[in-house]
């Protein structure tokens, strides 16, 4: 059996090549870090204009119940005074009646708002299980 003049490939790196290995592995990370920053930026900004498109749309729609609700309010003393109600009168019994279903709607959404309706209750209650599990294995 003849042996070649040519020495078999180590199955272990060379480890004068290992500066230089690592040094290409920063770097390559470096650059697929680049990458998906990115490409990151270029979806958040592609969203960003998605989601301008809508709040514009939103608002439009908003102006356009405000003029509904103007009209529907008209429409309102329009026919308590066909009813033979004075003018003033059904004009004030309609922006009576506006005033305290914008005055219920206005305390429900405050009450809604307050701290102790936003606290994250089951977020907290998950992470302190999970502290306390921690715990648990960190002293066996």
């Amino acid at each position: 059996m003849s042996h070649s003049s040519h020495p078999l490939p180590s199955s272990q790196p060379d480890a004068t090549d290992a500066p230089a290995l690592l040094s290409d592995a920063v770097a390559r990370s470096a650059r697929l870090i680049q990458s998906e920053i990115e490409l990151a930026k270029r979806e958040v900004a592609a969203k960003a204009w998605h989601a301008g498109a809508g709040i514009v749309m939103i608002i439009a729609a908003i102006l356009l119940v405000f003029s509904a609700l103007d009209v529907l309010t008209a429409a309102a003393v329009a026919a308590l005074a066909e009813a033979g109600v004075p003018v003033s009168i059904a004009s004030l019994l309609v922006a009576a009646v506006a005033v305290a279903l914008a005055a219920g709607l206005f305390f429900a959404g405050k009450s809604r708002l307050a701290s102790k309706n936003l606290k994250l209750k089951k977020t907290a209650r998950n992470l302190r299980k999970d502290a306390n599990t921690i715990k648990e294995n960190a002293h066996v």
